[in-house]
């Protein structure tokens, strides 16, 4: 296997071609990772994303704070989030996953029930992903606590949130510093 380091996940410092392969990713029986803040970027994400869909994945934690992801790397994370049964524990605090990240984040609550903490704090997640998140939650009986400091929730985020707690969910939602005055749809990239 050839050699990896964080930097092949950030954009403009590979310059060979020995990218690793999703596959070659998985180290076997590592179950805690932090890739906070290695300027990861979306490729990288989706590299990270492809390694926690595969049924080998051992991962229990995976901090990917602090990094550039956004877009489509954002939205690969949510979708393999929906496959994948070892994370309990992920941090993706202070990237831009925006509504395209946070919309495929939310959606696989509906599915992923090993996941009990998401850290989501400055995100720009606004009033379309917190509908999903909320929604979802009501699905998910396994979610323990979920951050979303520091977001544009928006009015109708916030209350459909809001709603999801008072029906009776039992997650942890900590939302201090957000905004719910207006519903958002800018800055989501």
């Amino acid at each position: 296997m050839p050699a990896f380091n964080a930097s092949q996940l950030s954009p403009n410092t590979n310059t060979n071609t020995n990218t690793p392969h999703p596959d070659e990713f998985h180290y076997n029986g590592v179950n805690i990772l932090s890739l906070a803040s290695n300027k990861i970027s979306s490729t990288g994400a989706t590299i990270v994303a492809a390694s926690i869909a595969a049924s080998s994945c051992t991962l229990t934690d995976l901090n990917l704070s602090y990094n550039t992801i956004i877009g489509s790397g954002a939205a690969e994370l949510g979708n393999a989030l929906n496959v994948n049964s070892t994370i309990t524990n992920l941090d993706l605090s202070v990237n831009r996953l925006g509504c395209t990240g946070g919309v495929p984040i939310g959606a696989s609550f509906a599915n992923n029930k090993t996941l009990l903490y998401l850290n989501l704090e400055q995100n720009n997640i606004s009033t379309k992903s917190t509908f999903v998140i909320a929604s979802n939650l009501r699905r998910n009986k396994s979610m323990k606590k979920l951050m979303l400091k520091g977001n544009n929730l928006g009015e109708q985020g916030g209350r459909s949130m809001f709603r999801a707690i008072f029906d009776g969910v039992p997650c942890f939602a900590f939302m201090s510093g957000c905004s719910f005055a207006i519903d958002s749809t800018e800055g989501e990239p």
